[in-house]
């Protein structure tokens, strides 16, 4: 098990956490929309700090993006990816499609370096609609928040890649892409701009907004 040394949130009840470890991947519901039975969009983190920043983003586009449809997926068993019968906890071809959703633009957030994740999807079906982001091996420890900002992890670029994503198919996205994108992106610059000058992130940056 891994953890952090920081308080977190905390999105699920003892029962819930231990039926998702079990399961080793699921929908949350409470970060979807619609409970993520009608989706433009799936996003989805794989390790802690990464998932916060797709929760996060989740809000941002509830806010910005009010018409897009978002499913929010959470991944704790890495090998259930994998293609069938390469590991003993691999989901079913029926629970891969339930989660990845074969014919929507899959975001996901990585802890590592992607192209770990890209060996354990290759022999899937239908990955070209997979996007990854993970460590780039971009900046230095100049802000926690930075790192996430130069490695295209963070919240900002979670939600514009799932606005690109979903502009895709939902015309109510597709006519406001570029000048939310732009706004998004812009708030990145200022988020590093921040780090630059005082060396540390601005305020409020983790603390990962509530959902409604």
């Amino acid at each position: 098990m891994v953890g952090s040394k920081q308080p977190t949130p905390v999105w699920l009840s003892p029962k819930e956490a231990d039926r998702h470890c079990i399961a080793g991947a699921s929908v949350w519901k409470f970060a979807s929309t619609e409970d993520g039975v009608n989706r433009d969009v799936v996003l989805m983190g794989i390790s802690m700090e990464v998932t916060f920043e797709v929760i996060a983003a989740a809000v941002l586009l509830r806010q910005l993006v009010p018409t897009l449809r978002m499913r929010v997926v959470n991944v704790t068993d890495l090998m259930v990816v994998g293609p069938t019968g390469s590991h003993p906890h691999v989901l079913s071809n029926i629970g891969y499609a339930s989660l990845f959703m074969q014919d929507k633009p899959v975001i996901i957030n990585y802890h590592r370096y992607p192209r770990e994740l890209k060996g354990l999807l290759f022999g899937r079906p239908n990955v070209d609609h997979i996007s990854i982001e993970g460590y780039r091996e971009e900046g230095t420890m100049m802000s926690p928040f930075s790192m996430m900002l130069l490695n295209h992890m963070s919240w900002y670029h979670v939600a514009a890649a799932a606005i690109r994503g979903a502009a895709l198919s939902n015309p109510q996205v597709e006519i406001h892409v570029h000048d939310i994108i732009s706004y998004v992106l812009h708030l990145t610059e200022k988020a590093k701009d921040y780090a630059i000058e005082y060396g540390a992130d601005p305020e409020g940056t983790f603390d990962v907004p509530k959902l409604d």
